[in-house]
């Protein structure tokens, strides 16, 4: 059941004792966790809303079987079940044509985009509403001269204005996996030959304790979150797991709540990493093709959420969105391939929060990427092939100088600034040292 006027008017209340109650970032956390709240219970009814229409449509494939079945049609009997199946349990339509179901996919084409468009219409509600309290807040905090917590209001404005401006958001279906022909492989060949479903990642409850998945491949899992902050014994909240060599995972999302996610020689597709405050993902010799990455949650301290890359390779998407205290990063020999990365927002000294340790990017290869600058300060002794720098606009006072070592076609270096240089040498300047992961052709 939709309640859309409900959340808001409840989301309202809550905001509004918020707002009452003491003026720190404190708020804004507790601001976020509603919204959190509010927009999970929208996600909630949208997957159960597209399950249902699924079910009706693998029942209607049925009954267009039984029909096809009764005139003693053979193949199109076999490629009506075969529809029902991929529709109960992947729950997507088959491409292979046979009488009568071009007029059931075009129905269930049209009642998937007004659940897409219902969802989004309430998610859009809901945040522009939020959005309207934090605009409250930011002006508040300028008036008091507290402007790190004005910036921090801004920033949470701009993720959710990010939200709204996406065409699905949360709500994208994500696509099937198809590797390209020169792609290397970093799992076990037998990873691939068998789809799992019954797994710890297909839990529909909280996790918690350790868990170890076994080697195989796993598709098309909801949401396995990690932690359950209702538990009052803290030692007893954590949840973690560990993906080993021999495991591929694809059209999921992973949620560490309050945990660790441990992953290693492992493939991941088409999947999201989402991090709260007290979770910590580390990958060591894995590739992620496709995926996305996000602090998640209401929850925020110095460093709300940190990730780990050792050896790694990541192609196509990263993150949509990051800054200082939401985020924290360190990437070691590994490869970027073909990410627009976006904008780091410092708080007060670039020069200085670039040294930061969460904020690492060593050894690395970038190919194929287009790179702000707020990112190339943190770089040391990486390659850039076929890249584009972004100029941006930062507030230093710590002195930055960066060395960029170029592959192939010349790196064009961003426009001189305050504090900050940059020299271009060859990639033959470098050490003998590991650069970019060593899983790459």
């Amino acid at each position: 059941m939709k309640r859309p006027l409900a959340i808001i008017g409840v989301f309202g209340v809550l905001q509004l004792l918020s707002i009452q109650s003491a003026r720190s970032s404190d708020q804004i956390q507790t601001l976020t966790f509603e919204f959190e709240v509010f927009h999970e219970e929208i996600c909630s009814e949208y997957r159960e809303d597209r399950a249902e229409l699924y079910d009706k449509y693998a029942t209607a494939v049925d009954q267009l079987g039984g029909s096809l079945q009764a005139t003693g049609d053979l193949d199109s009997t076999l490629k009506a079940k075969e529809e029902a199946k991929l529709a109960r349990n992947k729950r997507k339509p088959g491409k292979t044509d046979f009488p009568g179901i071009e007029r059931l996919r075009t129905a269930l084409e049209q009642a998937s985009t007004g659940i897409d468009k219902a969802a989004k219409n309430r998610s859009n509600k809901l945040a522009q509403e939020y959005i309207r309290q934090l605009n409250e807040l930011q002006g508040q905090y300028t008036k008091e001269g507290n402007v790190e917590e004005a910036l921090e209001a801004r920033g949470q404005i701009d993720d959710l204005v990010d939200l709204i401006s996406s065409p699905k958001s949360v709500f994208d279906t994500l696509t099937t996996y198809k590797p390209s022909k020169t792609e290397k492989a970093i799992v076990a060949p037998e990873a691939a030959s068998t789809i799992s479903t019954g797994s710890i990642l297909h839990s529909t409850v909280l996790v918690t304790g350790s868990h170890q998945l076994e080697p195989g491949a796993y598709t098309s899992f909801e949401r396995l979150q990690l932690g359950d902050r209702s538990i009052e014994n803290k030692a007893d909240r954590g949840g973690q797991i560990h993906i080993p060599t021999g495991c591929e995972l694809s059209e999921g999302i992973i949620y560490g709540d309050v945990g660790a996610i441990d992953l290693s020689g492992s493939h991941f597709h088409d999947m999201e990493f989402w991090q709260n405050l007290h979770s910590n993902l580390k990958a060591d010799s894995c590739r992620f093709d496709r995926c996305h990455f996000k602090k998640g949650g209401g929850w925020g301290a110095a460093i709300s959420s940190r990730w780990i890359f050792e050896n790694c390779v990541i192609t196509e998407s990263f993150f949509r969105v990051w800054r200082k205290k939401l985020v924290g990063l360190q990437a070691r020999a590994s490869t970027f391939d073909g990410i627009q990365f976006p904008p780091y927002e410092f708080k007060v000294d670039a020069g200085k929060e670039a040294a930061s340790e969460w904020w690492i990017y060593e050894r690395c290869l970038f190919r194929n990427c287009s790179i702000p600058e707020s990112l190339l300060i943190a770089t040391r002794d990486c390659v850039f092939e076929n890249c584009e720098i972004v100029s941006e606009t930062l507030l230093i006072e710590t002195p930055v100088s960066i060395s960029l070592y170029e592959r192939g076609t010349s790196l064009k270096l961003p426009s001189a600034q305050g504090k900050v240089s940059y020299k271009k040498l060859s990639e033959s300047k470098l050490s003998s040292k590991q650069i970019g992961s060593d899983l790459t052709d």
